[in-house]
C-alpha cells in the first residue's frame, strides 16, 4: 500500500494498514482513520473522534447561500440526567437532519479532561436552537438552574437563540413565569410520557425543532417595540386620545379607561408607558430614566366615605414605601417621601370594579387630594423638585346581564363627563373593544412585514390566527389576542431592543 505523508507530501510504502505511521522521509507520524461516510481509510494529522474524507466533504456541503455553517444550524439540549431516556429518543430522531447540517450538542459530548464549564458555555453560544427538557428532576438541578438557563437566557435576550421547552413528564411547569415568553412542545403541552403515539409525536417534534434550526435569528429584521411590541395590535382610538391630552410637567394627571374585563386595561397603561410617557419625559429631562410605576385595586371593605379614603391611601402608600408604620393622609405627606427625590414620573395603575366605583370617593380622592394637594404643595415647595404624577383608573366591566350592564356604564360614564370638563387635567379613554381578525393581520403586515417570504413564518402566522378566529367573522379578547401574539412573536425573536420614534 502507498500513501502520501500527511506532513512533507512525499510518497512512501507500507505493507500493512495500520492506524499510526512514521514517515521515512519526515520521521513524523500520520494516522490513519476510517470515513464515517464511505469507510475509506485516509491519512490525516491528528486523530480525531470522528473523520469526514474530502470526497464526503465536497458530496454533502452547499455553497453558503443555500446553507448556514453547522455550527450556527447547532442545537444545544439542557436535560437532567434523570430524564436521559428522553434525551436518546429526541436525539435518535434529530439524527435524521444530520445530513442537512443538523448537529446536536449535549454534556454527553464530554470526554475525560475537558473543560466542561467552558466546553458547555461555548456549546451554548454557537447553538441556534437550545431545548428544555422540562421535567421535574429540570427544575431541581442546580446546575441547570444555576448555571445553564443563565446562559441560555443571555443569548436568547441577544436575539441570537430560539429556546423550545418539550414538556416530557407532568409537573408544575405553569407556574414558571420566565417559562411562559416560550413555545412549549408538543402541540397542547401534554409531556411525552402520556403520549400514546409516541413515533409521530416525536417525529413532530423533531420537525419543529429543525425548522427553528432552518430559521436563522439574524434573518429577522421586523420593527419593533421591544417587549411592547404584541401589545401594539389595535387601540388606535385609545392612544390617538391618550397622546394628545398627556402634558409633561402638568398638574396630576387622571386617565378612566373603561372596558370589560378581558380587553386587558394594564396592558394600555404599559402601552402609554412604553411609547408615549418615557419618550416625552426623557426628552425634556435629558435622561433614560424610567419612570415608578405601581398598581393598586380598589375593594370596598369600608362602608363610609371617610374609612375607605384612609384605607385606600394607607394601603396605596404601604405599596409604594413598603413601609407598615406610617400615618400617611394628605399629598404634602406623600411628597416628602425619599423616594420620589428619585424619580421625574410616578404611573399609579388603579383596578375598579364597577360595582364598586364610588362617585363621591373618586371626587374626594381626586379633587380634595391631588388636585388641592398639588395646590397646597407649590405654594411653599418648587414644583421643579415635585415627580408628575399620572394616574389611571381601569374600570372593569364584569359579565352579567346585558341590561343591567348598560345601564351601570351609562352612570359611570356620565360621572366622568360631568366631571371631566371641570378638571382639564381628566380625561375619559373610548371604551376597550375586542379585536377582529383585521386588526390581527395589520399587526402582522406592521411588525414582520421584512418575515413575510418566509414559508415556515407565514405557516406560524396562519396557525396563530386561526387558533384566534375559528371562523371567519367574529372578535377576540384583547388579552387572549396578546397572550398568542406573545407567543408568536417570542418563536421568532420579534421582541428585540426597544425602539421609540416609529
Amino acid at each position: 500500500m502507498v500513501m502520501n505523508c500527511y506532513h512533507c507530501k512525499q510518497k512512501f510504502e507500507i505493507k500493512k494498514a495500520k492506524d499510526c505511521v512514521t514517515c521515512p522521509h519526515c520521521q513524523t507520524k500520520t494516522y490513519i482513520m476510517q470515513c464515517s461516510q464511505c469507510g475509506k481509510r485516509v491519512p490525516i494529522k491528528k486523530p480525531v473522534k470522528k473523520c469526514v474524507c474530502k470526497k464526503c466533504r465536497e458530496k454533502h456541503s452547499k455553497p453558503a447561500t443555500e446553507k448556514q455553517p453547522i455550527e450556527k444550524r447547532a442545537v444545544f439540549i439542557s436535560y437532567a440526567h434523570e430524564d436521559e431516556k428522553w434525551l436518546n429518543e429526541i436525539k435518535r430522531y434529530l439524527k435524521f437532519y444530520e445530513e442537512d447540517g443538523l448537529t446536536v450538542w449535549t454534556d454527553q459530548e464530554l470526554r475525560a479532561g475537558d473543560q466542561w464549564n467552558h466546553e458547555i458555555e461555548t456549546a451554548i453560544k454557537h447553538a441556534s436552537v437550545s431545548i428544555l427538557l422540562i421535567s421535574i428532576d429540570f427544575f431541581n438541578s442546580d446546575f441547570i438552574m444555576k448555571e445553564e438557563m443563565p446562559r441560555i437566557l443571555e443569548q436568547f435576550n441577544k436575539n441570537t437563540m430560539r429556546v423550545i421547552p418539550v414538556i416530557v413528564s407532568a409537573c408544575s411547569w405553569q407556574k414558571k413565569t420566565w417559562l411562559s415568553q416560550f413555545q412549549v412542545l408538543p402541540d397542547g403541552a401534554t409531556p411525552l410520557e402520556q403520549c400514546k403515539k409516541k413515533s409521530e409525536v416525536m417525529t413532530a417534534v423533531a420537525e419543529e425543532i429543525f425548522a427553528f434550526v432552518q430559521f436563522q435569528p439574524q434573518e429577522i429584521k421586523a420593527k419593533s417595540y421591544g417587549s411592547g411590541t404584541y401589545r401594539m395590535c389595535n387601540r388606535i382610538p385609545q392612544v390617538l386620545t391618550f397622546s394628545q391630552a398627556y402634558q409633561v410637567h402638568a398638574m396630576p394627571q387622571f386617565y378612566f379607561i373603561h372596558g370589560k374585563e378581558q380587553d386587558n386595561h394594564q396592558s394600555l397603561v404599559d402601552r402609554y408607558n412604553q411609547t408615549i410617557i418615557q419618550k416625552r419625559i426623557n426628552e425634556i429631562s435629558e435622561s433614560t430614566e424610567l419612570p415608578y410605576e405601581f398598581k393598586y385595586t380598589f375593594n370596598q371593605d369600608a362602608k363610609k366615605l371617610h374609612d375607605q379614603q384612609e384605607y385606600m391611601l394607607y394601603e396605596l402608600f404601604y405599596l409604594l414605601t413598603d413601609n407598615s408604620n406610617h400615618n400617611i393622609k394628605t399629598f404634602e405627606d406623600l411628597v416628602s417621601q425619599e423616594v420620589f427625590k428619585e424619580y421625574r414620573a410616578i404611573i399609579i395603575s388603579h383596578e375598579i370594579e364597577e360595582r364598586l366605583f364610588n362617585n363621591d370617593l373618586m371626587t374626594a380622592y381626586i379633587q380634595d387630594f391631588w388636585i388641592k394637594g398639588y395646590s397646597n404643595y407649590v405654594k411653599t415647595n418648587e414644583t421643579a423638585s415635585l415627580p408628575q404624577f399620572i394616574l389611571f383608573f381601569n374600570i372593569v366591566y364584569k359579565t352579567g346581564i346585558f341590561r343591567m350592564l348598560t345601564s351601570r356604564k351609562k352612570k359611570i360614564i356620565n360621572y366622568i363627563n360631568g366631571f371631566t370638563p371641570k378638571n382639564k387635567t381628566c380625561v375619559l379613554i373610548p371604551e376597550l373593544e375586542p379585536v377582529t381578525k383585521n386588526h390581527v393581520l395589520q399587526w402582522f403586515n406592521s411588525y414582520s412585514i421584512d418575515l413575510k417570504d418566509n414559508e415556515f413564518y407565514k405557516t406560524k402566522m396562519n396557525e396563530c390566527i386561526k387558533q384566534l378566529f375559528p371562523k371567519e367573522k367574529g372578535r377576540c379578547p384583547m388579552d387572549v389576542v396578546e397572550n398568542q401574539l406573545k407567543l408568536f412573536s417570542n418563536q421568532f425573536n420579534l421582541l428585540g431592543t426597544f425602539k421609540t420614534g416609529e
